[in-house]
């Protein structure tokens, strides 16, 4: 009985770590970054690579997650609505890509791991015919490049 009630207090102690490490994520559903994915949430000064303070919640989420994983690398891409030239948006995508790498690094994330890159609006989302489908398309997307 013993070794039941120890076997059965692991098993919740197990339990209650999944469980804890669900919920931590759950809320990060936007940007599970499995594979690829959007980080909602980040957003930068109008024509800048500033990154808003009001983007600090979805960065911290990313960093305890490449912290937690610190065996993946991943790819930055910068994202642009199609306003502006192609020359001015590849610019500023690129330069939104590494303000986001050099935040991680700032934080603790080995650079090494990080690589960036500037899509410009090359590659939208979705139709930029409305100032909503816009601001979709001006985004951050990590994508995994290896484990």
């Amino acid at each position: 009985i013993e070794s039941l009630k120890r076997k059965s207090a692991d098993l919740d102690q197990k339990l209650l770590a999944a469980e804890q490490e669900y919920n931590k994520w759950k809320d990060c559903q936007k940007y599970v970054m499995k594979e690829n994915g959007v980080l909602e949430g980040i957003v930068f000064k109008t024509n800048s690579a500033e990154i808003m303070p009001s983007s600090l919640p979805i960065l911290n989420k990313a960093l305890e997650y490449l912290k937690s994983h610190p065996s993946e690398r991943y790819e930055i891409g910068g994202h642009c609505d199609s306003r502006g030239t192609a020359k001015y948006n590849q610019k500023l995508s690129e330069n939104r890509a590494k303000s986001v790498k050099q935040w991680l690094v700032n934080n603790g994330i080995d650079q090494n791991r990080l690589t960036t890159v500037g899509y410009s609006f090359n590659k939208p989302l979705v139709p930029n015919t409305s100032p909503a489908n816009m601001q979709k398309n001006r985004r951050i997307e990590f994508k995994k490049i290896s484990k």
